[in-house]
């Protein structure tokens, strides 16, 4: 029997998934999706995400995350079916230079060029048009917006979020659990997690 897909979520950057597993000729494996209650993703609703224990017969499912910038609830996901296999999708019309690592259960959406000795962990989201030059290291369960560009030699730690068409300039980190907003641009490394980044150069948002 062949492997089925169930995409776990059923709004917005589920439709992408779908719309990135029919491009990538994987329509015929989709099962359906998974969610709190029914949406309009053109495809079957297998119920609430405790269906997939069922249909997980003989490991003859693969798993795939259609939640998107909301990374708490994607990890919370993840460790919910920790047991469980992931696809990982890598686009045919993306990019990757020599000694590219893509960690299980990451997703690389179309247009994405990332170049030579990059790493990139577990369960990640590269998305459309993103640029990630040579000797970058990505964590696990970060997610890189559209339009993103991560210059050589960065460093992003785990469940980190790059806004769409944000930048970090070369040699620049960024700490687990921050985020960088849409269109800012990272000129300095900050040590501190659990931050949101804002503006160009990017500084820490204030907490009112």
């Amino acid at each position: 029997m062949k492997q089925k897909i169930i995409i776990i979520g059923g709004g917005g950057h589920a439709r992408s998934i779908l719309a990135l597993l029919i491009k990538n000729k994987l329509s015929k494996c989709i099962l359906g999706y998974t969610d709190l209650k029914k949406s309009d993703l053109p495809i079957k609703y297998l119920g609430k995400d405790e269906k997939v224990f069922l249909l997980n017969k003989k490991n003859q499912t693969k798993l795939v995350l259609g939640v998107g910038i909301n990374l708490k609830l994607r990890k919370k996901i993840l460790n919910k079916f920790k047991k469980f296999q992931f696809l990982s999708l890598i686009d045919k019309n993306s990019l990757l230079f020599e000694n590219c690592d893509v960690g299980k259960g990451s997703i690389i959406f179309p247009n994405a060029s990332i170049g030579p000795n990059v790493s990139i962990g577990k369960f990640c989201v590269i998305h459309n048009s993103v640029v990630i030059e040579h000797d970058v290291n990505i964590g696990d369960n970060s997610y890189i917006g559209p339009g993103s560009v991560v210059c050589g030699n960065a460093r992003i730690e785990n469940n980190v979020l790059l806004g769409a068409n944000s930048t970090m300039i070369q040699d620049t980190f960024i700490k687990n659990n921050c985020r960088l907003g849409a269109g800012s641009v990272l000129i300095k490394s900050f040590k501190i997690q659990n931050q949101t980044l804002i503006g160009s150069p990017a500084k820490r948002k204030k907490k009112i």
